[in-house]
């Protein structure tokens, strides 16, 4: 692999914790009115991850398990 760390922790930067905080920011008023949508925009290289682009692809599978743990988390919320 030719990624150098900051590289990793810039797209992980970009591609996952910005979802995380712009979720964070929505919840709470959609708690409130018991109702909302987070749409998180993967890729196929969650799941098939190109050799070239390991960083990426490890993003995007982390948007999956974002996606996912906030869907168990708030799901049927009443």
């Amino acid at each position: 692999m030719t990624f150098a760390t900051e590289d990793w922790r810039h797209i992980f930067e970009v591609n996952v914790l910005s979802g995380v905080r712009l979720s964070r920011a929505y919840l709470r008023g959609m708690r409130e009115r018991n109702w909302g949508r987070i749409i998180f925009i993967s890729s196929e290289s969650a799941i098939n991850t190109p050799k070239e682009m390991i960083h990426y692809g490890m993003t995007k599978t982390a948007q999956l398990a974002v996606s996912r743990g906030l869907a168990e988390h708030c799901g049927g919320q009443e």
